[in-house]
Protein backbone atom coordinates (compact mmCIF):
# COMPACT_ATOMS: atom_id res chain seq x y z
CA UNK A 1 0.00 0.00 0.00
CA UNK A 2 2.84 2.43 0.89
CA UNK A 3 4.42 1.78 -2.51
CA UNK A 4 1.17 2.93 -4.16
CA UNK A 5 0.42 5.95 -1.94
CA UNK A 6 3.93 7.47 -2.11
CA UNK A 7 3.97 7.94 -5.92
CA UNK A 8 0.45 9.42 -5.78
CA UNK A 9 1.43 11.94 -3.10
CA UNK A 10 4.59 12.77 -5.02
CA UNK A 11 2.56 13.37 -8.18
CA UNK A 12 0.08 15.63 -6.38
CA UNK A 13 2.89 17.62 -4.79
CA UNK A 14 4.74 18.00 -8.10
CA UNK A 15 1.59 18.97 -9.98
CA UNK A 16 0.60 21.55 -7.34
CA UNK A 17 4.08 23.05 -7.51
CA UNK A 18 3.83 23.25 -11.29
CA UNK A 19 0.51 25.09 -11.03
CA UNK A 20 1.87 27.51 -8.46
CA UNK A 21 4.94 28.18 -10.59
CA UNK A 22 2.76 28.77 -13.66
CA UNK A 23 0.67 31.33 -11.76
CA UNK A 24 3.79 33.02 -10.39
CA UNK A 25 5.23 33.45 -13.89
CA UNK A 26 1.93 34.92 -15.07
CA UNK A 27 1.67 37.49 -12.29
CA UNK A 28 5.33 38.42 -12.54
CA UNK A 29 4.56 39.45 -16.11
CA UNK A 30 1.50 41.40 -14.95
CA UNK A 31 3.55 43.17 -12.29
CA UNK A 32 6.21 44.14 -14.84
CA UNK A 33 3.60 45.19 -17.42
CA UNK A 34 4.75 42.51 -19.83
CA UNK A 35 2.72 40.39 -22.21
CA UNK A 36 1.10 37.42 -20.47
CA UNK A 37 0.56 33.91 -21.74
CA UNK A 38 -2.77 32.42 -20.77
CA UNK A 39 -2.72 29.06 -19.04
CA UNK A 40 -5.20 26.24 -19.46
CA UNK A 41 -6.87 24.93 -16.34
CA UNK A 42 -7.53 21.25 -15.79
CA UNK A 43 -11.10 21.06 -14.50
CA UNK A 44 -10.08 18.40 -11.99
CA UNK A 45 -7.64 20.83 -10.40
CA UNK A 46 -9.54 24.11 -10.57
CA UNK A 47 -9.36 24.60 -6.83
CA UNK A 48 -5.56 24.46 -6.94
CA UNK A 49 -5.48 27.32 -9.43
CA UNK A 50 -8.00 29.34 -7.40
CA UNK A 51 -5.86 28.86 -4.30
CA UNK A 52 -2.70 29.94 -6.13
CA UNK A 53 -4.35 32.99 -7.71
CA UNK A 54 -6.10 34.07 -4.49
CA UNK A 55 -2.69 34.90 -2.98
CA UNK A 56 -2.52 37.89 -5.33
CA UNK A 57 -5.77 39.38 -4.06
CA UNK A 58 -3.68 40.92 -1.28
CA UNK A 59 -0.97 42.33 -3.53
CA UNK A 60 0.02 45.97 -3.07
CA UNK A 61 -0.46 46.78 -6.78
CA UNK A 62 -4.08 47.41 -7.87
CA UNK A 63 -3.26 46.09 -11.35
CA UNK A 64 -2.19 42.75 -9.90
CA UNK A 65 -5.24 42.50 -7.65
CA UNK A 66 -7.49 43.42 -10.56
CA UNK A 67 -6.07 40.62 -12.70
CA UNK A 68 -6.42 38.15 -9.84
CA UNK A 69 -10.10 39.00 -9.33
CA UNK A 70 -10.68 38.85 -13.09
CA UNK A 71 -9.15 35.38 -13.40
CA UNK A 72 -10.92 34.04 -10.32
CA UNK A 73 -14.25 35.35 -11.58
CA UNK A 74 -13.81 33.68 -14.97
CA UNK A 75 -12.70 30.38 -13.43
CA UNK A 76 -15.63 30.45 -11.04
CA UNK A 77 -18.24 31.10 -13.70
CA UNK A 78 -16.85 28.35 -15.93
CA UNK A 79 -16.65 25.79 -13.15
CA UNK A 80 -19.25 23.07 -12.70
CA UNK A 81 -18.23 22.49 -9.07
CA UNK A 82 -20.82 24.09 -6.81
CA UNK A 83 -18.59 24.40 -3.77
CA UNK A 84 -15.84 26.03 -5.81
CA UNK A 85 -18.31 28.51 -7.28
CA UNK A 86 -19.42 29.39 -3.75
CA UNK A 87 -15.81 29.93 -2.68
CA UNK A 88 -15.26 32.23 -5.66
CA UNK A 89 -18.36 34.28 -4.84
CA UNK A 90 -17.05 34.86 -1.33
CA UNK A 91 -13.66 35.88 -2.68
CA UNK A 92 -15.30 38.35 -5.06
CA UNK A 93 -17.37 39.83 -2.25
CA UNK A 94 -14.12 40.65 -0.48
CA UNK A 95 -13.15 42.77 -3.46
CA UNK A 96 -16.16 45.02 -2.99
CA UNK A 97 -14.32 46.59 -0.03
CA UNK A 98 -10.99 46.85 -1.87
CA UNK A 99 -9.38 50.30 -1.79
CA UNK A 100 -9.42 50.42 -5.61
CA UNK A 101 -12.73 51.61 -7.08
CA UNK A 102 -12.08 49.82 -10.35
CA UNK A 103 -11.96 46.51 -8.50
CA UNK A 104 -15.15 47.42 -6.61
CA UNK A 105 -17.01 47.93 -9.87
CA UNK A 106 -15.61 44.82 -11.51
CA UNK A 107 -16.54 42.43 -8.70
CA UNK A 108 -19.96 44.07 -8.29
CA UNK A 109 -20.69 43.30 -11.94
CA UNK A 110 -19.12 39.83 -11.79
CA UNK A 111 -21.33 38.77 -8.89
CA UNK A 112 -24.46 39.38 -10.97
CA UNK A 113 -23.28 36.70 -13.40
CA UNK A 114 -23.36 33.92 -10.84
CA UNK A 115 -26.36 31.74 -10.02
CA UNK A 116 -28.37 32.23 -6.85
CA UNK A 117 -27.22 28.82 -5.60
CA UNK A 118 -23.62 30.07 -5.67
CA UNK A 119 -24.33 32.43 -2.76
CA UNK A 120 -24.00 30.52 0.51
CA UNK A 121 -25.01 31.76 3.94
CA UNK A 122 -21.73 33.60 4.44
CA UNK A 123 -22.14 35.40 1.10
CA UNK A 124 -25.75 36.35 1.86
CA UNK A 125 -24.73 37.67 5.28
CA UNK A 126 -22.01 39.75 3.64
CA UNK A 127 -24.51 41.24 1.18
CA UNK A 128 -26.84 42.10 4.05
CA UNK A 129 -23.92 43.67 5.89
CA UNK A 130 -23.16 45.81 2.84
CA UNK A 131 -26.76 47.04 2.84
CA UNK A 132 -26.20 48.42 6.34
CA UNK A 133 -23.04 50.27 5.30
CA UNK A 134 -23.11 50.90 1.58
CA UNK A 135 -19.97 50.15 -0.43
CA UNK A 136 -19.12 51.85 -3.75
CA UNK A 137 -21.51 51.01 -6.59
CA UNK A 138 -24.47 50.83 -4.25
CA UNK A 139 -26.84 50.67 -7.23
CA UNK A 140 -25.47 47.25 -8.14
CA UNK A 141 -25.77 46.13 -4.52
CA UNK A 142 -29.47 47.01 -4.42
CA UNK A 143 -30.06 45.10 -7.65
CA UNK A 144 -28.08 42.12 -6.37
CA UNK A 145 -30.28 42.04 -3.27
CA UNK A 146 -33.36 41.96 -5.47
CA UNK A 147 -31.92 39.20 -7.64
CA UNK A 148 -31.11 37.12 -4.56
CA UNK A 149 -34.69 37.58 -3.31
CA UNK A 150 -33.66 39.03 0.05
CA UNK A 151 -37.22 39.79 1.13
CA UNK A 152 -36.18 40.58 4.69
CA UNK A 153 -34.10 43.47 3.33
CA UNK A 154 -37.09 45.34 1.86
CA UNK A 155 -37.38 47.65 4.91
CA UNK A 156 -33.64 48.35 4.74
CA UNK A 157 -33.79 49.24 1.04
CA UNK A 158 -36.88 51.42 1.56
CA UNK A 159 -35.13 53.28 4.38
CA UNK A 160 -32.57 54.63 1.91
CA UNK A 161 -35.34 56.35 -0.03
CA UNK A 162 -36.18 58.44 3.03
CA UNK A 163 -32.68 59.22 4.29
CA UNK A 164 -31.17 62.69 4.28
CA UNK A 165 -28.99 63.60 2.59
CA UNK A 166 -30.64 61.58 -0.11
CA UNK A 167 -28.91 59.04 -2.28
CA UNK A 168 -27.70 59.96 -5.76
CA UNK A 169 -30.47 59.59 -8.35
CA UNK A 170 -28.82 56.49 -9.84
CA UNK A 171 -28.85 54.71 -6.47
CA UNK A 172 -32.42 55.78 -5.67
CA UNK A 173 -33.59 54.43 -9.03
CA UNK A 174 -31.82 51.14 -8.25
CA UNK A 175 -33.71 50.98 -4.95
CA UNK A 176 -37.03 51.19 -6.77
CA UNK A 177 -35.90 48.65 -9.37
CA UNK A 178 -34.80 46.25 -6.63
CA UNK A 179 -38.05 46.68 -4.71
CA UNK A 180 -40.01 45.97 -7.88
CA UNK A 181 -38.03 42.75 -8.35
CA UNK A 182 -38.96 41.87 -4.78
CA UNK A 183 -42.65 42.30 -5.58
CA UNK A 184 -43.31 45.84 -4.35
CA UNK A 185 -46.17 47.05 -6.56
CA UNK A 186 -45.93 50.69 -5.46
CA UNK A 187 -42.30 50.79 -6.57
CA UNK A 188 -43.31 49.22 -9.88
CA UNK A 189 -46.09 51.82 -10.31
CA UNK A 190 -43.56 54.62 -9.85
CA UNK A 191 -41.16 53.04 -12.33
CA UNK A 192 -43.76 52.49 -15.04
CA UNK A 193 -45.25 55.96 -14.61
CA UNK A 194 -41.84 57.52 -15.05
CA UNK A 195 -40.93 55.34 -18.00
CA UNK A 196 -44.11 56.27 -19.82
CA UNK A 197 -43.32 59.96 -19.43
CA UNK A 198 -39.82 59.52 -20.83
CA UNK A 199 -40.98 58.59 -24.31
CA UNK A 200 -39.02 56.10 -26.42
CA UNK A 201 -35.58 56.77 -27.85
CA UNK A 202 -32.11 55.23 -27.86
CA UNK A 203 -31.21 56.49 -24.38
CA UNK A 204 -34.35 55.02 -22.82
CA UNK A 205 -34.04 51.74 -24.70
CA UNK A 206 -30.41 51.19 -23.74
CA UNK A 207 -30.39 52.69 -20.23
CA UNK A 208 -33.90 52.17 -18.81
CA UNK A 209 -35.48 49.21 -20.61
CA UNK A 210 -32.89 46.72 -19.25
CA UNK A 211 -34.06 47.74 -15.77
CA UNK A 212 -37.64 46.90 -16.70
CA UNK A 213 -36.49 43.46 -17.83
CA UNK A 214 -34.55 43.07 -14.57
CA UNK A 215 -37.74 43.54 -12.51
CA UNK A 216 -39.09 40.30 -14.04
CA UNK A 217 -42.54 41.77 -13.42
CA UNK A 218 -45.46 40.91 -15.67
CA UNK A 219 -46.48 44.55 -15.97
CA UNK A 220 -42.95 45.64 -16.81
CA UNK A 221 -42.65 42.98 -19.50
CA UNK A 222 -46.12 43.86 -20.84
CA UNK A 223 -45.06 47.45 -21.38
CA UNK A 224 -42.03 46.27 -23.35
CA UNK A 225 -44.27 44.03 -25.43
CA UNK A 226 -46.31 47.15 -26.30
CA UNK A 227 -43.13 48.76 -27.59
CA UNK A 228 -42.26 45.56 -29.45
CA UNK A 229 -45.44 45.90 -31.50
CA UNK A 230 -44.83 49.55 -32.33
CA UNK A 231 -43.41 50.52 -35.71
CA UNK A 232 -42.62 54.09 -34.69
CA UNK A 233 -39.13 54.99 -35.88
CA UNK A 234 -37.53 56.62 -32.86
CA UNK A 235 -34.22 54.75 -32.57
CA UNK A 236 -30.99 55.20 -34.51
CA UNK A 237 -29.97 52.49 -36.96
CA UNK A 238 -26.88 50.73 -35.49
CA UNK A 239 -23.49 51.43 -37.10
CA UNK A 240 -25.18 53.52 -39.73
CA UNK A 241 -23.99 57.07 -39.13
CA UNK A 242 -26.60 58.48 -41.49
CA UNK A 243 -29.08 59.37 -38.77
CA UNK A 244 -31.59 56.92 -40.20
CA UNK A 245 -34.37 56.09 -37.75
CA UNK A 246 -35.71 52.59 -37.20
CA UNK A 247 -38.22 51.02 -34.85
CA UNK A 248 -36.97 50.39 -31.30
CA UNK A 249 -38.75 47.02 -31.44
CA UNK A 250 -35.56 45.34 -32.65
CA UNK A 251 -33.65 46.22 -29.48
CA UNK A 252 -36.62 45.30 -27.27
CA UNK A 253 -36.75 41.93 -29.03
CA UNK A 254 -33.15 41.32 -27.90
CA UNK A 255 -33.75 42.50 -24.33
CA UNK A 256 -36.69 40.15 -23.78
CA UNK A 257 -34.90 37.01 -24.99
CA UNK A 258 -33.15 36.03 -21.70
CA UNK A 259 -36.25 36.75 -19.60
CA UNK A 260 -38.91 34.59 -21.27
CA UNK A 261 -39.15 30.82 -21.45
CA UNK A 262 -39.41 29.22 -24.92
CA UNK A 263 -38.70 32.55 -26.61
CA UNK A 264 -38.57 31.97 -30.38
CA UNK A 265 -35.19 33.63 -31.01
CA UNK A 266 -31.89 33.33 -29.16
CA UNK A 267 -29.19 35.85 -28.29
CA UNK A 268 -25.45 35.30 -28.15
CA UNK A 269 -23.10 36.13 -25.29
CA UNK A 270 -22.83 39.70 -26.60
CA UNK A 271 -26.57 40.19 -26.23
CA UNK A 272 -27.19 40.38 -29.97
CA UNK A 273 -29.64 38.12 -31.76
CA UNK A 274 -28.23 34.97 -33.29
CA UNK A 275 -30.63 35.46 -36.22
CA UNK A 276 -29.26 37.36 -39.22
CA UNK A 277 -32.62 38.42 -40.64
CA UNK A 278 -33.93 40.85 -38.03
CA UNK A 279 -37.16 41.64 -39.88
CA UNK A 280 -38.05 37.97 -40.06
CA UNK A 281 -37.08 37.45 -36.41
CA UNK A 282 -39.26 40.39 -35.30
CA UNK A 283 -42.18 38.98 -37.24
CA UNK A 284 -41.71 35.60 -35.55
CA UNK A 285 -41.50 37.13 -32.09
CA UNK A 286 -44.62 39.22 -32.61
CA UNK A 287 -46.50 36.16 -33.81
CA UNK A 288 -45.25 34.24 -30.75
CA UNK A 289 -46.72 36.88 -28.43
CA UNK A 290 -50.01 36.91 -30.34
CA UNK A 291 -50.38 33.15 -30.00
CA UNK A 292 -49.74 33.28 -26.27
CA UNK A 293 -52.14 36.14 -25.72
CA UNK A 294 -50.36 37.38 -22.59
CA UNK A 295 -49.64 33.91 -21.23
CA UNK A 296 -45.88 33.46 -21.09
CA UNK A 297 -43.50 32.29 -18.40
CA UNK A 298 -40.98 34.78 -17.05
CA UNK A 299 -37.54 33.38 -16.16
CA UNK A 300 -36.74 34.61 -12.66
CA UNK A 301 -33.58 32.68 -11.75
CA UNK A 302 -31.22 34.90 -13.74
CA UNK A 303 -30.12 38.44 -13.03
Amino acid sequence: MKKIILPILLYISTFSFAQKQEVEVYFTAVRNKQATQSFSVNKKNESQYIKAIAVYLNDTLPSVRTEAYYLISNLGRQSQQRNLRKDVVNLLIRGWRDTDSGINGMVATSLTRFEKQDFDRAAIDSIKGFLKRLPPYADRLFKLAGYLELQDQVPVIKSYLEKQPSLPDRDKWACYISLARLGDQQALDLILNRVRTFGINDDIVYEIFPDLVYTRSYRGISYLVEVLFSDDRTCEAPANGSGTKITCAYRVMELLAPALKDYPVAVGTSGDLVARDYKKALSEVREWFKQRDGKYEIIRDTF
